[in-house]
């Protein structure tokens, strides 16, 4: 199995800066453990806990996890505006999701 095209599965969420519209994109299993600190708990917390250690699930499970962080990704668009969210994400990555974005890196370059 490819975990370079496994890993690479994410969401994506928008931002403005001065007019250029930029995309952010949040790996699938991040933005998930992401969304947990934000109060969204997904049934797949520890599947993504354990994709960021580099045990990737089966691309079965990966599509529904990408369908479950898109679920969340919707609900929460409805409850705060995309710079709130971005907002939020750059707060946690630092103290916490720096730390799964570098394993998922080092799943990648392997």
């Amino acid at each position: 199995m490819n975990t370079k095209t496994n890993v690479a599965t994410t969401v994506n969420t928008e931002k403005c800066k001065t007019k250029k519209e930029t995309v952010n994109v949040i790996p699938t299993p991040i933005f998930i453990l992401f969304a947990e600190y934000m109060g969204y708990v997904s049934q797949f917390n520890k599947l993504a806990e354990n994709w960021c250690e580099g045990k990737v699930p089966e691309i079965h499970v990966q599509k529904i996890m990408i369908l479950e962080a898109k679920c969340i990704y919707r609900k929460m668009v409805k409850d705060y505006n995309i710079k709130d969210i971005l907002y939020y994400y750059e707060s946690y990555y630092p103290l916490v999701l720096k730390e799964y974005v570098d394993k998922l890196a080092e799943i990648v370059k392997n």
